[in-house]
């Protein structure tokens, strides 16, 4: 049943056209472009990007994460370091990046190198945050087995109660997907999508177009 609605579902694109001629040279600006044309197309969660990391067998691993700052050189999100994603990132720092926004028929893939932030960076967002998610971050031992969550609840609600910033624990903290690559995806009808690949060489970005 499942394999008769798959070979149906077919959807038409028809985006903006994307070529080598019309876009910016630092791939940044495009990035910055189509993020600002996704939140005012009203794109649910557009700064959710899927992160694909390496395990420390080699298995690759992919799960979505929030973007929460872009910087002159990356991408920033923060997590527990001692995670999965965490120690994928921590015994293997190359990574990739997705942001597939459906409603304006983007995708855009970004290749780079994962490093933490500062200590001092992660303590600014930290703090930042609801005191609800920063009781959650302090007590949870994101991704390890747990027989039973009473006790991680009981622990979380003391917290609560106590009415007052969390200290941000050494577990916890950002990471920077330093970028090297990107390629950008604009749908278009018949198939042939627009894709323009940017890649670093020294401090300069090469930018080409690539078949559909």
């Amino acid at each position: 049943m499942i394999n008769e609605y798959l070979n149906i579902l077919r959807r038409d694109y028809s985006g903006k056209e994307l070529d080598v001629s019309n876009t910016p040279e630092n791939p940044f600006s495009l990035f910055d472009q189509w993020f600002e044309e996704a939140v005012h197309a009203q794109v649910l969660e557009p700064n959710a990007m899927h992160i694909s990391t390496i395990s420390s067998e080699g298995k690759p691993d992919g799960r979505i994460v929030l973007l929460k700052e872009i910087t002159p050189r990356g991408f920033v999100f923060y997590t527990n370091y001692l995670s999965k994603k965490g120690k994928d990132l921590t015994s293997h720092p190359d990574v990739n990046i997705t942001f597939f926004w459906i409603e304006i028929m983007r995708q855009v893939r970004i290749k780079g190198v994962a490093q933490k932030t500062s200590p001092e960076k992660s303590d600014q967002y930290f703090q930042s945050r609801p005191i609800d998610a920063q009781c959650s971050s302090a007590i949870s031992p994101q991704s390890a087995v747990v027989e039973d969550l009473s006790s991680f609840k009981q622990s979380y609600q003391r917290l609560l109660d106590l009415k007052q910033p969390v200290a941000r624990p050494d577990h916890w903290g950002g990471f920077e997907i330093v970028a090297e690559e990107f390629e950008f995806w604009q749908g278009q009808a018949g198939r042939f999508h627009d894709r323009i690949t940017y890649q670093k060489h020294e401090n300069q970005w090469i930018k080409k177009r690539l078949a559909p």
